[in-house]
């Protein structure tokens, strides 16, 4: 956050403001979520406000269509339920599983590969309402190794770069919401 901030007093652009004053937006939410998952008492905190999960879906897409899918040439396709009604969730846990979810989708795709984004209101589950965002992809799956325990850390099989984290915390926070 200190080096975002020193940035943003050499640059005259708004739009570069614009774009380093999102960036920051994401450092905290991201810092906020990591000290909840290191505090064990503050498991099952959330801050709940009534989210449009279209219009999020839509403003992640737009997100990575600017960057990972561009680099890799990756073509989205995205179908939002129009019914879709706004929920009461934790929106920086939902958006933060989304990012994991697109993220691994995206890095596991060769160039020119294609992810499906869908969204779906009313999906009945024991007799209660849920909602289901489904983001499927043309990669090469999972080894059959790692689907037993994919949500619990393990060794990353994608490199020395990434932690092998990515499912561990999408799984916590699905539990959490």
């Amino acid at each position: 956050n200190n080096y975002l901030e020193l940035l943003s007093m050499q640059i005259q652009s708004d739009e570069s403001r614009q774009h380093l004053g999102s960036i920051k937006t994401e450092v905290s939410r991201m810092s906020k979520i990591l000290l909840q998952l290191k505090d064990e008492q503050a498991e099952g905190i959330t801050d709940q406000a009534q989210v449009d999960i279209n219009d999020l879906v839509g403003r992640m897409i737009e997100i990575f269509k600017l960057t990972l899918f561009r680099l890799k040439r990756i073509e989205c396709e995205v179908r939002l339920d129009p019914s879709m009604q706004n929920i009461n969730t934790d929106q920086d846990k939902l958006k933060q599983i989304l990012t994991n979810l697109i993220k691994n989708a995206a890095e596991a795709l060769q160039d020119r590969g294609k992810i499906q984004i869908r969204t779906r209101s009313l999906v009945k589950i024991n007799q209660q309402d849920y909602i289901e965002i489904s983001i499927a992809d043309n990669g090469p799956g999972l080894p059959s190794a790692i689907i037993d325990h994919m949500f619990s850390p393990v060794e990353t099989t994608k490199g020395s770069e990434h932690a092998g984290l990515g499912l561990t915390i999408v799984g916590k926070l699905v539990k959490e919401l």
